[in-house]
């Protein structure tokens, strides 16, 4: 009986470690438009508070990092 319990402890901390790794892959970083600003994209107006990705803008990654910069959009 002890070691039904031992396989039965791995098992379940090999369960814990598969979802710890999926919770970390879970937590990304999203870019939102900054409070009073307004950003212009490729499907039109993106306004404060509305979330922004770089298949949005014409520069893609590099106009997302200028734009951070800017302080026009923000990490959450």
């Amino acid at each position: 009986m002890t070691n039904n319990k031992k396989s039965k402890s791995k098992k379940e901390d090999v369960i814990v470690e598969q979802c710890e790794d999926v919770i970390v892959k879970a937590k990304q970083n999203f870019y939102y438009v900054c409070k009073g600003k307004t950003i212009t994209s490729k499907k039109g107006l993106i306004l404060s508070g509305q979330h922004v990705t770089e298949h949005d803008l014409q520069g893609g990654k590099d106009s997302l990092d200028a734009l951070l910069h800017k302080g026009c959009v923000e990490l959450r």
